[in-house]
């Protein structure tokens, strides 16, 4: 459906839920992660302002909320009665995961080429990625050029 026609990824229905919503409030990881690649809005609002993890939390899916986070879910998002996530978390488990993700902000993200050797010493972009960063120590040698 969503290769037919990608903007039905957002669409949504009388109580203005996405996909996205109800796979979260179901727990549903390999749809989220499917309808985050078709790009779905992470941070969607039904009639009643919540968001898609503002469901998972209420249902106390700890991954779900997780995997949410590192794909940029709003953390801060509140709903028409002025609660967000935190608020409508299920239990303490949930809770506690919440009041970490706020503490650490949102994720950092870098883009990396990576580049293989080939057998006749020629360099090769062989992939690019997208990973999650905590902490990065970079250190960099220009081909040709040793170390001092």
């Amino acid at each position: 459906m969503i290769e037919a026609d990608p903007n039905s990824v957002n669409e949504t229905n009388r109580s203005g839920f996405t996909a996205l919503h109800q796979a979260a409030h179901a727990g549903e990881e390999y749809v989220i992660e499917a309808l985050l690649e078709g790009k779905a809005n992470i941070n969607a609002k039904c009639k009643d302002g919540c968001s898609p993890l503002m469901y998972a939390s209420a249902q106390g899916f700890t991954e779900i909320i997780e995997q949410l986070y590192r794909a940029g879910a709003d953390l801060t998002i509140q709903d028409l009665d002025g609660d967000t996530a935190l608020a409508v978390g299920r239990n303490k488990k949930t809770k506690k995961l919440l009041t970490d993700l706020i503490a650490q902000g949102p994720p950092s993200t870098i883009t990396l080429s990576l580049v293989a050797k080939a057998d006749e010493g020629k360099e090769k972009e062989t992939e690019s990625l997208t990973a999650e960063v905590t902490n990065l120590t970079v250190s960099a040698e220009t081909p040709g050029k040793t170390k001092e």
